[in-house]
């Protein structure tokens, strides 16, 4: 062998111990960033988004996070239902409150139920009579009719808030499930 080859073999095998295992690091750091690379990601899941916007936890249930699904169901709802009992109905409208409407809109089609349910009877007078509301500005023109049955004050906006927060909540949910992958992908991944 001529010294050429043995420069050639020197540059392959590193003459230390030292050389050799920093090698075998730098190979291993290689390795892990190659498979972190190549591994698949989370994509979105848009049925998982949707199913969890008509009902909240169904999301996650159909990606096969059924514990998680009935956690989110089960939040939202406690947080509507309690909303529903301070404020009572009117602390859900689309037309007087519509900020806060979008925010209970994240909710699902809930939010449109009971916005209906409170311009048919509320609104409308066939629960409650209507009464004058007050006029500060004292223009008759600007004078409204509202149901005697309406929330007043704290309470409607605590009922409100409830239910705004209930709409969020599931929208960080929905999110979530569109994200995450099932039970079935997770364990096909781990296996081969």
């Amino acid at each position: 062998m001529g010294t050429g080859t043995r420069t050639k073999l020197h540059w392959v095998f590193p003459a230390s111990s030292r050389q050799a295992s920093s090698l075998v690091f730098a190979l291993r750091d290689f390795c892990r960033l190659y498979l972190m690379a190549t591994e698949p990601t989370n994509t979105f899941n848009p049925l998982a988004a949707c199913l969890g916007w008509l009902l909240p936890g169904l999301g996650h249930y159909v990606v096969g996070e059924r514990a998680r699904g009935v956690l989110v169901l089960s939040g939202v709802a406690f947080l509507w239902i309690t909303g529903l009992l301070i404020g009572g109905i009117d602390s859900v409208d689309q037309k007087e409150d519509k900020l806060w409407f979008y925010a209970q809109a994240g909710s699902g089609p809930i939010a449109f139920v009971v916005d209906g349910l409170n311009t048919s009877l509320l609104k409308s007078g066939k629960m409650g009579e209507l009464i004058d509301a007050p006029n500060p500005s004292r223009n008759p023109a600007s004078a409204k009719q509202v149901s005697s049955y309406k929330s007043v004050a704290q309470m409607n906006e605590y009922g409100t808030l409830f239910t705004a927060l209930a709409g969020l909540m599931n929208i960080v949910a929905l999110l979530d499930a569109a994200s995450r992958r099932g039970r079935t992908q997770r364990s096909r991944s781990e296996d081969g």
